[in-house]
Order: structure tokens, then sequence, then C-alpha cells
């Protein structure tokens, strides 16, 4: 991914006042790894990125930059 998706995600994740470990909890991950994903350290599976844009209720264009 890149450090928009990174962007991206914690604003949305704010946006909904969500913690990184409420989301971490729906993906079925550690808090740890959610957060690498954040930090642009980790990318999700297509899998987890399909489930992010459901929960934040985006696109995986808008996610990604693409939009």
């Amino acid at each position: 991914m890149n450090s928009l998706f990174s962007k991206r995600l914690k604003e949305l994740r704010v946006k909904k006042g969500l913690f990184q470990q409420d989301i971490a909890d729906e993906l079925k991950i550690t808090s740890v790894a959610y957060g690498g994903y954040e930090r642009g350290e980790y990318e999700p599976s297509l899998e987890n990125l399909l489930k992010l844009c459901k929960i934040l209720d985006t696109t995986p264009n808008y996610l990604t930059g693409h939009e």
C-alpha cells in the first residue's frame, strides 16, 4: 500500500470513534498487526481490506488512493 492508505485508514477510524483494538477485534488480528497497517509497516490481505472498507464505510479505491 502507501502512506496515503495509512493516513486515510487512521483518519476514518478516528472519525468513527473507534480504537485500534476495536478494528483488530473485528478483523480477528492483534492490535499490533492493525497498528502496523496504520504505520505502513504491514499490508492487509484482500479479505481484510474489504472488511476494513465495510467497517469504515468506504471503498478500496478511496483507502488506497485510487479515487
